[in-house]
């Protein structure tokens, strides 16, 4: 006998920033009702329920990846550009 493939018809989100505190809490509480497919830049996290996939958000052939593979439902944009400055006092 072939298993046959059950097809998820629940509805997909996307959250760009999910191994981050506030991203990683988004995806938990979606995970039971959607299927969540989340991303990080460097370190990976696990979250039961969620695929996570590396992506770096400032690259767009990365975030079209994403989009063409998993054609969300919803998406979730929740990563920062943390930039530093040297400062100098004068």
């Amino acid at each position: 006998k072939k298993k046959s493939k059950k097809k998820d018809s629940r509805k997909t989100i996307v959250i760009f920033g999910a191994s981050s505190f506030v991203g990683s809490n988004i995806a938990e509480s979606f995970a039971q009702d959607y299927r969540v497919i989340g991303t990080y830049k460097d370190t990976p996290v696990r979250i039961p329920g969620v695929l996570m996939m590396k992506c770096d958000v400032l690259e767009k052939p990365h975030i079209q990846q994403i989009l063409y593979t998993f054609k969300p439902d919803f998406t979730v944009n929740n990563w920062f550009l943390i930039v530093t400055a040297k400062c100098r006092l004068i």
